[in-house]
């Protein structure tokens, strides 16, 4: 009889990201980046091991297979998945779950498994063009993949944050007239193409700006003042009495980078940078807030005649109008259009800061009382902020 050597290897494997559902699988370019993945969660390995015949029955379903290790079984029991391969017949690698870690002896422990017929036999047949419910694009680029996932998103969490100013760090407190105090020098100018009747008395004295008011109503032309408002910016220059021309449009780029990980973790899958698992939203902390889905920054052209989306970091244009009534214009740039150009549907208006009417004695009266507090505590709440 000739002599046999068993020269079957066994390797315990820790922690395989594998279970008998197949909900989720692992598909490899070749069996040797297979072996090596799990060999490389094997803190067991053996040689020389008994010949492991997985047919043990034709007729299904079939029974439990089972091989034997030496070794005491509470070494193995934090173990979840077994590879072994008959090397005396061929170099296939076998991959299973492993169900039971029975203990024999000190020296001898079987283990229970059930072949995972994916990893096994993954190599040993070919898909052809098919119907799939769901599927991981083979090449995993950002935002390529827009097909909506059938899921809700129950809780949302601050990933990052970045934050830009539209104010300037001054305090300002500025008086709108029609005119000067004696009603017959009228105000009327163009400023950024825009037709304006009102000029700002502009200084940060609450006491410059209470005898500017003083002096229409001592002269019975407190209805040429327009508004009193506390802003977060000087929208000219300081005057004592007389209004200045408002200082000219001003504006700003402001970007905020795609995102690289989520909380900290980074997904195996591109498509959670994607909406509604990652998207980013632009709130002025009070009334205006916008949400923005990140893979909308970018532009769609054709390579090869194949379709390919070229994203681009999320960026807004600030706009900051200094005549009456001042506002701030937030802009996304390249959102849904090309890249570099303005979408104008999708921003929105800083506007309506604290103002107080002029509209007859009583509100003057009142206007005047709190103007110092207006100018020192006024301004507090207004800021604004991007958080992604």
């Amino acid at each position: 009889m000739a002599k046999y050597n068993p020269l079957t290897v066994i390797k315990l494997i820790k922690g395989a990201p594998c279970d008998d559902t197949y909900t989720d699988v692992i598909k490899f370019g070749s069996k040797a980046e297979q072996a090596a993945f799990f060999s490389g969660l094997a803190p067991w390995s053996f040689t020389n091991c008994s010949y492991q015949r997985v047919n043990n029955s034709v007729a299904y379903p079939r029974g439990a297979l089972s091989c034997r290790i030496p070794g005491i079984a509470d070494n193995y029991y934090d173990c979840n998945y077994v590879m072994f391969q008959n090397t005396s017949s061929n170099s296939k690698w076998f991959y299973a779950f492993i169900r039971k870690i029975n203990y024999i002896s000190p020296e001898n422990t079987e283990i229970i498994y059930e072949i995972d017929s994916y990893q096994t036999y993954q190599f040993d047949y070919t898909v052809k063009p098919s119907m799939v419910l769901r599927e991981h694009p083979k090449d995993d680029q950002l935002f390529a993949n827009s097909q909506p996932e059938p899921i809700s998103i129950n809780a949302s969490f601050v990933n990052k944050e970045d934050v830009f100013t539209y104010g300037d760090g001054t305090n300002a407190a500025a008086v709108w007239v029609m005119s000067d105090d004696t009603g017959k020098i009228t105000n009327s100018y163009y400023q950024d193409h825009i037709y304006c009747t009102a000029l700002p008395i502009v200084n940060p004295s609450p006491t410059v700006l209470k005898a500017a008011i003083q002096g229409y109503f001592t002269k019975d032309n407190e209805n040429k003042i327009v508004a009193v408002q506390s802003l977060p910016f000087k929208c000219a220059d300081y005057t004592d009495a007389l209004g200045n021309t408002p200082y000219a449009m001003k504006e700003e780029t402001f970007e905020s980078a795609v995102p690289t990980n989520i909380l900290g973790y980074t997904p195996k899958y591109k498509k959670c940078f994607s909406y509604p698992f990652c998207y980013l939203k632009v709130t002025d902390m009070c009334s205006n807030t916008v949400s923005y889905a990140y893979e909308k920054f970018g532009i769609w052209g054709l390579s090869n005649e194949n379709p390919v989306f070229t994203p681009s970091a999320p960026q807004f244009r600030i706009r900051w109008k200094y005549t009456y009534p001042p506002a701030v214009q937030v802009c996304p740039i390249g959102y849904e259009v090309g890249i570099g150009e303005e979408n104008w549907n999708n921003g929105f208006i800083i506007a309506g800061f604290p103002s107080t009417s002029v509209a007859g004695n009583g509100a003057i009266e009142a206007l005047k009382r709190t103007l110092d507090y207006a100018l020192k505590v006024g301004l507090t709440a207004l800021g604004g902020g991007l958080v992604g």
